[in-house]
């Protein structure tokens, strides 16, 4: 994997923290609750990264998608799954509205067009491994 790749699956999650953050009403801003929020939603996006993410990139390397476009959508999917999963951990306490899945499908596009964007086009490309390189 190259520096931009990395620095990608570093970044974008952190990103998601910064929507759900910037989603709080005025009147609850401060140090304390933004670094909570940060806190929170960056350990859920790192896993979501790690179990959905990696596999969508691997599916998008082998079909050659490279658009900014796809990877917006991609997070959107991954946002949306990202919030079914949490809406059927706790639906036996509450349910989940769909407007609740709203800012989880917004924070997913940002991250998949940050991870884009950071990443760059020619990062994302399969390499060919030839005579046992590594």
């Amino acid at each position: 994997m190259n520096r931009r790749l990395i620095a990608a699956f570093l970044i974008a999650p952190l990103i998601t923290s910064a929507v759900f953050a910037s989603a709080m009403p005025y009147r609850a801003v401060s140090v304390k609750s933004v670094a909570i929020i940060f806190l929170l939603y960056t350990g859920i996006a790192y896993a979501t990264e790690a179990v959905l993410g990696l596999p969508t990139l691997l599916i998008y390397r082998f079909f050659h998608w490279r658009s900014v476009v796809a990877y917006g959508v991609g997070g959107m999917a991954i946002g949306f799954l990202a919030m079914s999963l949490v809406a059927i951990i706790y639906s036996p306490f509450s349910k989940a509205t769909p407007g609740e899945f709203v800012l989880p499908i917004v924070a997913g596009a940002a991250a998949g067009l940050a991870f884009r964007l950071i990443a760059g086009e020619h990062s994302l490309k399969r390499r060919v491994i030839t005579n046992g390189e590594i």
